[in-house]
């Protein structure tokens, strides 16, 4: 490890969250570990960064724990050494400080995938945490928090820091620390614990309890609109699979333009009950005091019992895709029918307009052209496909579309939560 003359070195490790790993290599190693969570400041950076600089004056390593993952939490670190405003920290100008980032791949796996691993963790967790706990409503307000931190992630560079270290986030606890142990080893110039070490370092890492008192930060969901299938695919993987197996020339510039402008749906969902329907079916009820709900009615009501399943598994679905759809402007794709992942759960009941097309949007051409429009594609491509039509090609769906064109897609198909959606 090089550091500059006459100046003593001080590194510092900077997770994208998991306060278990930090209190782990705390034990191992003596490290110092200071947790942006336990600021109950509005703003919590000046006084983080703060406690990141007063431990670096006693402790060679800092373990600053803090989801790292935006362009200003890493300028802010990177610039602790020059600011001239951190207290103690000040005479941070006689160190050598160096960074090393411990990076978890949550922009490498499809969205909703990474949502529910994450999800599942604070659920686990229970309140065991002073600002983020599970809210087990139809909100969800510990997942709009961690989606709001995915749609923002940037991924660390490698300019900034000396050393990025990988690791996955469907790896348990143990996987994780062992990577993190073997990156961080030798450019501190540690001895690597047993493997024994390791399971007592993430024993006694279990047993912490947080002595900050428990502070929500401001919520951020909204109320639920619609009931929706989270698919838990990389629809640029698939599609370029299909098209791979089922070359069409229409079908790849389409893809390509759509590739190219980022207009892939990065947050795929497949609609089962919306709240504008459910308000129409009461409206028209002829008694509103019956108790016999209507179709989407009963839908929203399956839907709301599986979103609030502390247990995800029991809100998985699966299903197969069975054609590939577009025109000019959008692409689809048209699953089959939902079933049930775990045994015992409910077969839900669709109301039959949402049933007969349900689809995953690809994607749109432009920002003009609205997402809902892809329904209208699939149901020309579905009325062509129930006539056996073999030139795979419809009529229009919307006027100047161009024609709807399909391919039949085989052997693939994928999984999902039923979410509340808005």
């Amino acid at each position: 490890m090089v550091s500059c003359p006459n100046l003593r070195t001080r590194q510092r490790l900077s997770p994208l969250g998991k306060t278990l790993i930090g209190n782990a290599l705390q034990h191992l190693f003596d490290i110092g570990h200071t947790q942006s969570d336990d600021v109950t400041a509005k703003k919590t950076a000046p006084t983080f960064l703060k406690n990141i600089a007063a431990l670096l004056e006693k402790k060679d390593v800092v373990y600053a724990d803090r989801n790292n993952h935006l362009e200003k939490h890493y300028e802010e670190l990177i610039e602790m050494p020059f600011n001239t405003k951190l207290g103690p920290g000040k005479t941070l100008k006689n160190f050598d400080v160096r960074f090393i980032a411990i990076k978890w791949n949550v922009d490498e796996l499809p969205y909703h995938r990474v949502l529910r691993v994450c999800a599942e963790r604070v659920v686990k967790r229970g309140d065991n945490h002073q600002t983020l706990r599970p809210d087990l409503s139809i909100e969800a307000e510990h997942e709009a928090i961690v989606g709001q931190f995915l749609r923002h992630f940037v991924n660390p560079s490698s300019e900034d820091f000396d050393k990025i270290i990988p690791v996955e986030v469907e790896d348990d606890s143990r996987v994780v620390l062992e990577k993190v142990v073997d990156g961080i080893v030798d450019i501190l110039g540690l001895t690597k614990p047993t493997a024994e070490a390791l399971d007592e370092a993430l024993r006694v890492a279990g047993e912490y309890k947080p002595k900050t008192p428990y502070h929500a930060p401001a919520k951020i969901s909204k109320a639920i609109r619609y009931f929706g299938l989270a698919p838990e695919i990389d629809l640029s993987e698939l599609v370029s699979t299909i098209l791979n197996k089922s070359p069409d020339e229409s079908a790849k510039a389409l893809f390509e333009d759509i590739k190219s402008k980022s207009r892939i749906t990065h947050k795929p969902h497949v609609t089962l009950s919306h709240e504008k329907n459910v308000e129409a079916e009461r409206d028209a009820a002829t008694n509103p005091n019956s108790k016999v709900l209507g179709p989407h009615q009963t839908c929203w009501e399956q839907c709301k019992t599986l979103a609030t399943e502390a247990d995800n598994v029991t809100s998985m679905y699966k299903y197969n895709i069975t054609h590939l759809v577009w025109d000019d402007r959008v692409m689809s794709l048209i699953i089959d029918e939902l079933h049930p992942c775990k045994a015992g759960t409910v077969q839900l009941q669709i109301p039959e307009d949402y049933a007969r097309h349900l689809h995953i949007t690809v994607g749109t051409r432009s920002e003009e052209i609205p997402a809902y429009e892809s329904r209208g594609v699939v149901a020309v491509a579905q009325e062509g496909i129930a006539k056996g039509q073999s030139e795979r090609e419809g009529l229009e769906a919307v006027e100047g579309g161009g024609k709807v064109r399909w391919v039949q897609v085989d052997g693939l198909g994928g999984q999902g939560r039923v979410r509340g959606m808005w």
